[in-house]
């Protein structure tokens, strides 16, 4: 779908999203650009930051979201999908891969505020401090499902929240892309001599930007030290278990070793003695306190 944000500063601004076939027919006209280079562009397996195609500037960048879990299955995604961005002149077109409905608010509402001064590299900046602030957001949300997850795992160690804690993990990761990606295009327009005077505000965002990707980094070390710690207590507490199953296998088997002897169709000792089956009972017994003494003596229970 395309839609036209009407301005009376005589800048044409486009926003596409949800692209169907015959949307990339009329894009390709409006461009001037082939759709298979258009459609390349979008493609998640072509990861270049800044494109030069024909007379346009290309730049593709990377938006935060959060797939939430559905009933049947209890998983999270946190993703990052491609926003690319095409300037030329008084165009400027928006290709959403997806559909952010917040992104595309701040367009509609940054271009009736500036509508009669609209400057295009400026508006171009602010959409790039805008993506900025939202991966920074959702930094901070991952960080506080960590938080959540930790707490749970502080009163009981499960392996389905060291899986949460794990795709928070993979969240960290895969915005730490989308932020390094930011950079490396922020980076390239101070050295672009048409962004010069706006060299103070680009500083704003790459300190903003260096921030969230600091705080992202850390707390991906956090995820991974927490995870391991964690799976470490389930692996002592399933020692334990084993070793505790392993004794009483042990002490079930000395009764069970004469019991067998004695159920045997032969002649024994003391088969035709009186009360013989209590001196048995009394002596396993006796035995079984021994080894149950030595183990506890060795703390190996």
């Amino acid at each position: 779908m395309i839609k036209r944000i009407n301005t009376k500063s005589g800048k044409t601004i486009s926003y596409v999203y949800n692209l169907k076939d015959e949307d990339y027919k009329v894009l390709s006209e409006r461009l001037e650009i082939e759709e298979d280079k258009i459609k390349n562009v979008i493609d998640e397996e072509i990861f270049t930051p800044r494109i030069s195609k024909s007379d346009w500037e290309i730049y593709k960048l990377y938006y935060p979201t959060v797939k939430k879990s559905t009933k049947d299955k209890e998983f999270t995604s946190y993703e990052i999908n491609p926003i690319v961005i095409f300037l030329k002149e008084d165009k400027i077109v928006i290709l959403d891969d997806d559909y952010y409905n917040d992104f595309y608010e701040f367009v509609e509402e940054y271009v009736k505020l500036r509508n009669e001064v609209l400057e295009e590299n400026r508006f171009f900046l602010n959409m790039l401090h805008k993506i900025s602030q939202s991966l920074y957001k959702y930094v901070r949300i991952l960080i506080g499902e960590h938080d959540k997850i930790e707490t749970v795992l502080r009163e009981k160690q499960s392996n389905e929240k060291l899986i949460s804690l794990s795709e928070v993990e993979q969240g960290f990761y895969v915005y730490n892309i989308a932020l390094r990606n930011l950079d490396y295009v922020v980076e390239n327009l101070k050295e672009d001599e048409q962004f010069e005077q706006y060299e103070e505000y680009m500083t704003r965002i790459l300190q903003e930007i260096n921030f969230t990707l600091d705080l992202s980094s850390s707390y991906c070390e956090i995820c991974k030290t927490t995870r391991e710690t964690y799976s470490s207590y389930i692996g002592n507490n399933m020692n334990i278990t084993m070793k505790l199953l392993a004794a009483v296998t042990i002490l079930i088997t000395v009764p069970n070793m004469i019991f067998g002897f004695y159920g045997m169709n032969v002649k024994l000792p003391l088969q035709e003695t009186g009360f013989s089956a209590l001196g048995i009972i009394f002596v396993i017994m006796v035995v079984l306190m021994v080894v149950l003494w030595k183990y506890l003596k060795d703390k190996f229970l």
